[in-house]
């Protein structure tokens, strides 16, 4: 399947989702519960009553927009040449991954912190949020550091780029050419 086949598909089923969830019918306390003591504040309620019968969408849902994500950073790479692209979409398509494990993790944690809330905390934060916070949020950095550190031999290369300049000097030529051209008449 093509890079730009994939993100379609993947476009399509994340709609599907969507549309999914939209036919589901509302939990009576999805909108939130009176507060007893603020009038104005609505609270949570019961977060597995909330959230049991959906969880397993709003992973497929998250899962989903990783793909994309990752897909869209593989239609970036070099096509071809010897700057190593089968080596460059494999290391991109593994870490992508890895991310996906570290969101089934998070997914997995929140569905047992929802029947016992009061478990062990990681680095001062809830098994949830910490892998919120040094897994979903750090783990992109890989990405990024990936990126910095094989430029040249993924995304543009030094051939590329000299390429690129020969055929900026053709297509300024060709636009004097036609302005001189044009001038004459």
């Amino acid at each position: 399947m093509r890079s730009y086949q994939l993100l379609f598909a993947l476009l399509i089923l994340m709609c599907g989702v969507v549309l999914f969830v939209a036919t589901l019918d509302e939990v009576p306390s999805q909108r939130g519960l009176a507060h007893p003591d603020f009038a104005t504040m609505q609270q949570g309620g019961d977060p597995a009553a909330r959230h049991s019968e959906v969880l397993w969408v709003a992973w497929s849902f998250g899962a989903l927009v990783i793909a994309f994500f990752i897909a869209l950073i593989d239609v970036s790479l070099a096509r071809g040449g010897k700057s190593g692209p089968i080596a460059a979409r494999r290391t991109v398509w593994i870490c992508g991954g890895v991310l996906e494990l570290i969101f089934l993790a998070l997914v997995l944690s929140y569905s047992s912190f929802m029947v016992d809330p009061l478990q062990d905390s990681v680095l001062f934060f809830p098994k949830p949020t910490a892998w919120m916070m040094y897994g979903i949020w750090g783990f992109p950095m890989v990405f990024v550091l990936l990126y910095i550190l094989r430029f040249e031999q993924w995304i543009l290369s030094p051939a590329d780029e000299a390429e690129f300049a020969i055929l900026e000097k053709a297509k300024d030529a060709e636009r004097a050419a036609a302005a001189a051209k044009g001038g004459r008449s």
